[in-house]
């Protein structure tokens, strides 16, 4: 064995000195950095669970809010039925049954004759080929009643759809 001077000696000490010294720092650098970045982690965890559950809560109250907004479109629908039944069943007490428009009218309303054709002038109800297609002040009364709550209804849907859309109550 190679004998070592005493100057060499106390070198070495302070290198191994530095080394452990630097070996402890980097370790605990590196422990806390661990530590660090587990509690990063978990507290990313915790708010990417508080966003899931933020989300979470907006979708079942735009659910709840859709269903609700349905249901009531669905009652003002079979409010306007039951209106239009009432109408349908009590018209013909409160009308005559008197002709109000000719069977050539009712045949151009019903886009079965072109509106630029020439309109026959037969005897009031019947059309040339016989026909006593006309309407009636019944008639007339039903389609309208008709109409509204085809209109009723088709405003309801649309307005539960806006309502939902723009988020109103």
């Amino acid at each position: 064995m190679i004998p070592i001077p005493p100057a060499l000696l106390g070198l070495n000490l302070k290198l191994l000195g530095a080394g452990a010294v630097v070996l402890a720092l980097i370790g605990t650098h590196s422990w806390a950095y661990f530590q660090g970045r587990a509690a990063r982690d978990v507290e990313v965890k915790i708010e990417n669970m508080e966003v899931f559950e933020r989300v979470a809560e907006a979708y079942r109250v735009q659910v709840e809010y859709g269903n609700l907004k349905t249901a009531e479109a669905h009652d003002a629908i079979r409010e306007s039925e039951t209106r239009l039944n009432e109408v349908l069943k009590n018209v013909k007490k409160v009308t005559t049954g008197r002709t109000c428009l000719s069977a050539p009218a009712v045949r151009l309303l019903n886009h079965t004759e072109a509106p630029t054709a020439e309109l026959p002038g037969g005897s009031a109800g019947v059309d040339a080929e016989g026909s006593s297609e006309v309407a009636t002040d019944t008639h007339i009364a039903e389609w309208a009643a008709e109409v509204q709550q085809l209109y009723e209804s088709c405003a309801a849907k649309l307005n539960a759809k806006i309502d939902i859309d723009n988020g109103r109550e």
